[in-house]
């Protein structure tokens, strides 16, 4: 089966910016290498609708994720456009994937 596209096959890119708290009191140290790890992972996951970027979230004043489409913001009502051809809310689309950054957190930590 192929997997469904959106907006005429262009990728929709997800920035997620990982804070160094989230990996424990010394994440500042763990927090590039683990981007770098997450990266890796979550390349196979995008079936070519969604490419996932991971960077420190170094800037507080920079969203923890953040929407592009061809290297532009996308807009909310877009978003959902996007996530209702793919089958699922945004909302959903965010929880699964906290739910798989804790458990790639819990393997890199035990690595």
């Amino acid at each position: 089966m192929n997997a469904p596209t959106a907006y005429n096959d262009r990728v929709l890119t997800l920035i997620y910016r990982v804070e160094p708290g989230c990996l424990g009191p010394e994440g500042i140290k763990y927090v590039e290498d683990f981007c770098n790890y997450s990266n890796g992972t979550m390349a196979l996951l995008g079936q070519g609708v969604i490419q996932f970027f991971f960077t420190p979230r170094y800037d507080k004043s920079r969203p923890e994720i953040e929407y592009r489409l061809l290297s532009k913001a996308v807009k909310q009502e877009q978003l959902e456009t996007y996530f209702l051809r793919l089958g699922a809310t945004q909302d959903e689309f965010e929880g699964t994937l906290g739910e798989k950054i804790a458990e790639m957190i819990e393997q890199f930590m035990n690595a």
